[in-house]
């Protein structure tokens, strides 16, 4: 005999043979794999979003960083500011387009506030 407990908050006992037991069993275990698989790809889900934004992130700190090495060394040559400007508008550029694709394939990329920034 087999004492098979509910989520309802009570227990039956019901007969039935070896293999259907092992039946539960075996569908059990697929169910629990199920789930554990679920919830490994919520969190992939979680952990991308938050990796797109820290990819934005990061542009926008080279881009802040060339901004600041320029500010603090007023004796730079012309071609010095150039280049700055030029790693400015680059690391700019690079977040904007990936700001861009982003948004194409994650709607709210711009308007969620749920990830870790």
């Amino acid at each position: 005999m087999i004492t098979i407990l509910l989520n309802v908050g009570f227990s039956f006992n019901y007969r039935c043979p070896p293999t259907l037991i092992h039946e539960f069993q075996v569908y059990r275990v697929h169910w629990l794999r199920a789930r554990a698989q679920l919830h490994r790809w919520r969190e992939e889900v979680v952990l991308t979003r938050n990796e797109m934004h820290w990819v934005a992130n990061y542009y926008t700190y080279r881009q802040n960083q060339w901004s600041i090495w320029q500010a603090t060394n007023p004796d730079l040559t012309p071609g010095h500011h150039a280049y700055a400007e030029r790693q400015q508008a680059m690391w700019a550029e690079m977040r904007l387009e990936t700001c861009r694709l982003f948004a194409d394939t994650w709607a709210d990329f711009n308007r969620d506030t749920t990830v870790f920034t």
